[in-house]
């Protein structure tokens, strides 16, 4: 294992060959077999294999070790995250799905990974899915702006005033006493100049938060 870190460090800095990560990690597996034996152990081995392969734009290759290790350790947020994410980045949204079912199965309270949920089902245009995955967020952190923001964030990368609206209608029927969803409901609905909902959407706004 200190071999294949060793290897690792340098290829961070420019100095290791794919020929040198692959030695090290030949070399790491025989020199600690104890720690061979040891899942947790394996899944760091294939997980700093992965960092590396991906440090020399091996993506396909790094992908596949990210993929071990994440088999490996599934209770492990940090090597499952990066999983989700690097799927995510490749637009498998599948793939990224069944990623963050399996973290929050692992961590249920997890706010971010409610958000990450939220994200991928709005990705695959799944509405109803979306606003439960948000929703639970709101109840894990009521006051907190990072549902919010992020809801924010998918509304511009979309430029889908119509969706966002259906979104934050839906949101607000379960959750009617949320001052921000209220308030996001009429401002975007002020926005394509629904102006009669939009107002009373905001005034419920103003009157939550009085």
């Amino acid at each position: 294992m200190k071999v294949l870190i060793a290897a690792l460090i340098a290829s961070l800095v420019g100095c290791a060959t794919p020929m040198d990560a692959g030695i090290a990690h030949a070399q790491s597996r025989s020199k600690f077999p104890s720690a061979a034996g040891s899942d947790s152990a394996q899944a760091m081995s294939h997980y700093i294999a992965s960092v590396i392969h991906g440090r020399k734009g091996e993506f396909l290759e790094a992908l596949a070790e990210l993929r071990k290790a994440a088999d490996l350790a599934p209770t492990d947020m940090r090597i499952q995250v990066k999983l989700l994410t690097s799927y995510w980045r490749g637009r498998d949204f599948e793939n990224a799905l069944v990623m963050a079912k399996r973290a929050i199965d692992n961590k249920p309270d997890d706010i971010l990974m409610r958000v990450w949920l939220g994200r991928i089902h709005h990705q695959l245009g799944q509405v109803d899915e979306e606003v439960e995955a948000f929703a639970h967020a709101i109840d894990i952190d009521p006051d907190g702006l990072l549902v919010y923001q992020v809801l924010a964030q998918v509304q511009d990368q979309t430029n889908d005033l119509v969706g966002a609206i259906e979104v934050y209608d839906k949101l607000v029927e379960s959750r009617p006493e949320s001052a921000q969803l209220q308030y996001q409901l009429g401002f975007n609905l002020a926005r394509i100049e629904e102006n009669g909902n939009a107002i009373a959407a905001l005034e419920k706004s103003l009157s939550i938060n009085s």
